[in-house]
């Protein structure tokens, strides 16, 4: 029997409120690295992380059985 392979990739964007230019560069930097690790600790593997002062991109890929989509 042939196995099944399943794979989800996924362009999240996180505006800031209001569109304000609140992340500086120092912060930027420290919240990609806690987005990371959040996502890795719900299983999802974070293809790139970055960004500007006013929102910031996520690509991610996830297997079918992660956490979010099971909620």
């Amino acid at each position: 029997m042939a196995n099944t392979y399943s794979q989800l990739n996924i362009q999240c964007v996180f505006a800031v409120k209001g569109r304000k230019n609140y992340i500086k560069e120092a912060f930027g930097n420290e919240l990609h690295k806690y987005m990371h690790g959040i996502l890795k600790n719900d299983g999802i593997f974070s293809l790139a992380i970055g960004g500007c002062k006013d929102h910031v991109h996520t690509f991610l890929s996830c297997h079918l059985h992660a956490k979010f989509l099971t909620l």
